[in-house]
């Protein structure tokens, strides 16, 4: 099974560092259902959200709260939002799909596990970045909650938008046609992997050093509060868990890079 292969990575010396990478890459994947779900659909802890202030309802309540007597407005803010939730889904899953296929390479002949996509989601993919991009309705960054570690995902009106979410729509319909009609010929196909395999791994940085940054904070502050009162031997062992943390967390990203271009 998947689980007893890769427990089994941890006992073979050519296979722990990509263990480590996948480690890393599954915390990351935890966020599809700590954030991105509850965004979606209509799952919440209130008590888990409470920690983190506002900025976090459903994206689709917030966008029934900017309906207008537009139907078309309506409509087009519906499938704008659809297609900002498609887009970070991708960008928190190619991660663990790009690992994924690391592993596959690891148990079986090379060359038919390398990362592929449909030309339809090759070009669902192009479009909903495009549109995240243009109405960031969720953003990231470290999350700001006192005595909590992680990164945090925000949910915005359409006042931050660059377009409207019409012309968002239209854009994204061009980009879908163009890039599926690339994707059908083979070799246009692979260029345009590049995409979303580069920006898997560029999130992914990002993601780790927005982590970090939470990570440090909240060591440094029981760090600075143990030395301050006396507790030399806590504050000691707060600064061995910090660097052991760096450690992981820096080597893990590298290592993923190193397994990629390995293989």
């Amino acid at each position: 099974s998947f689980y007893e292969k890769f427990l089994r990575f941890f006992h073979e010396r050519r296979s722990i560092l990509l263990a480590i990478a996948g480690l890393l890459v599954l915390h990351v994947l935890t966020e599809l259902g700590n954030f991105l779900l509850p965004y979606a659909l209509p799952l919440r802890d209130n008590l888990y959200f409470s920690h983190f202030g506002p900025g976090h309802e459903n994206l689709y309540l917030l966008a029934a709260q900017q309906f207008t007597s537009d139907w078309a407005a309506n409509a087009a803010l519906l499938i704008t939002t659809t297609l900002v939730l498609t887009a970070w889904a991708f960008l928190l899953a190619i991660p663990g799909y790009i690992w994924y296929k690391l592993f596959l390479l690891r148990h079986e002949p090379r060359g038919e596990h390398h990362p592929r996509m449909a030309p339809w989601l090759l070009g669902l993919f192009y479009a909903a970045c495009t549109t995240a991009l243009l109405v960031p309705l969720i953003a990231m960054r470290p999350l700001a909650a006192p005595g909590v570690v992680g990164v945090d995902f925000l949910t915005r009106m359409t006042t931050v938008a660059l377009v409207s979410p019409l012309e968002a729509v239209i854009l994204a319909v061009a980009v879908f046609a163009i890039t599926y009609f690339f994707a059908l010929f083979e070799r246009a196909r692979t260029y345009l992997m590049v995409g979303p395999l580069l920006a898997g791994v560029a999130f992914l940085g990002v993601y780790i050093i927005f982590f970090f940054h939470s990570l440090f904070t909240y060591y440094l502050v029981g760090i600075v509060s143990a030395w301050l009162t006396a507790h030399v031997m806590l504050a000691a062992t707060l600064g061995l868990f910090l660097v052991m943390s760096l450690v992981f967390y820096v080597s893990g990203y590298l290592l993923f890079l190193y397994e990629i271009v390995k293989d």
